[in-house]
């Protein structure tokens, strides 16, 4: 997989068989929900990374436009959320951090990102909650509170945007897969 990564950094074209399975796996997803997604994602993946029908659309030379200032910013910036992910973020703390007004870091966020600091942090929140949901002995309020949401109607909703599953279908889904 970590290949697959690298190779990809490049962009790759896709040929072939795999260009047809890919093709028919990813039409596909907008009718699964949840786990299925994600499972057919990693499959999705894992064909691409076993494949021998991947071309680099790059050359070797090819290096990200992102500017090595912005490189150390966003991942002070990366840091900085994820010391603080089960704290209330502040975007006014956040753009401190990566020395920008707030206007300017909120620009900057997106265009670095592709999403508000808002939805990049309850991903992040939603993702961990994921995880600890597997535990059937934790509860959904506590696992709500172990990954910064303040309140439980706040984390379902979110948890629900994220992975249209409240966090009890999610947690039941993962159940019913494990048998």
């Amino acid at each position: 997989m970590r290949r697959l990564l690298q190779r990809a950094s490049r962009g790759l074209s896709v040929s072939g068989k795999t260009r047809d399975k890919v093709a028919a796996s990813l039409k596909a997803l907008p009718e699964l929900d949840g786990v299925e997604r994600v499972a057919a994602l990693i499959t999705i993946l894992s064909q691409l990374a076993t494949s021998d029908d991947l071309q680099p659309i790059a050359s070797p030379g090819f290096a990200p436009v992102l500017a090595s200032g912005d490189q150390r910013r966003v991942e002070r910036v990366m840091a900085f959320i994820h010391r603080h992910l089960t704290e209330p973020i502040d975007r006014a703390a956040v753009a401190a951090e990566a020395h920008l007004s707030a206007g300017a870091f909120s620009r900057f966020f997106k265009l670095r990102t592709g999403k508000t600091l808002p939805r990049y942090i309850n991903e992040l929140r939603v993702g961990r909650a994921c995880s600890l949901l597997a535990n059937e002995q934790v509860k959904v309020t506590d696992v709500a509170l172990e990954c910064g949401f303040q309140n439980l109607a706040n984390f379902n909703r979110r948890f629900r945007e994220i992975t249209r599953l409240t966090p009890r279908e999610y947690r039941r889904r993962l159940q019913h897969s494990a048998t």
